[in-house]
C-alpha cells in the first residue's frame, strides 16, 4: 500500500511540475511577443511615422503640378492624383494603427 501511495504522489508531483513548466514557457513566449510588438511600435513612432509625414508633405507639393497635368482628364483624374499623392500617405501616417504595416 505504501509503494502505491509513493508512486501516486510521484506521478502527481510530476504532473504538477509539467504544468508549471508549460505555464512558464507560455509566459516567456508571451513576454517575447509583447517585447517584439513594443519594438515594432517604437520603430513605427520614431522612424516610419515621421518619414510618412514627410512623404505626405512632399506628396502635397507634387500634387499641385500633377493636378495641372491631369486637369484635361477631368475631375476623376484630379481625384486619382489626390489619392496617390496625398490621401494614401496621409492615411498611412495618421489613421493606421501603430505597428500595423
Amino acid at each position: 500500500m505504501t509503494l502505491q501511495r509513493t508512486r501516486l504522489r510521484a506521478a502527481t508531483a510530476s504532473l504538477i511540475a509539467a504544468f508549471a513548466l508549460a505555464s512558464v514557457a507560455q509566459a516567456e513566449d508571451d513576454w517575447r511577443a509583447t517585447a517584439s510588438r513594443a519594438g515594432v511600435g517604437t520603430l513605427d513612432v520614431l522612424v516610419i511615422r515621421p518619414a510618412q509625414a514627410a512623404a505626405t508633405a512632399v506628396g502635397f507639393a507634387l500634387f499641385v503640378p500633377a493636378a495641372l497635368v491631369t486637369y484635361p482628364g477631368g475631375r476623376s483624374s484630379i481625384m486619382e492624383a489626390w489619392d496617390v499623392f496625398v490621401a494614401t500617405p496621409a492615411r498611412a501616417t495618421f489613421q493606421r494603427p501603430i505597428g500595423d504595416f
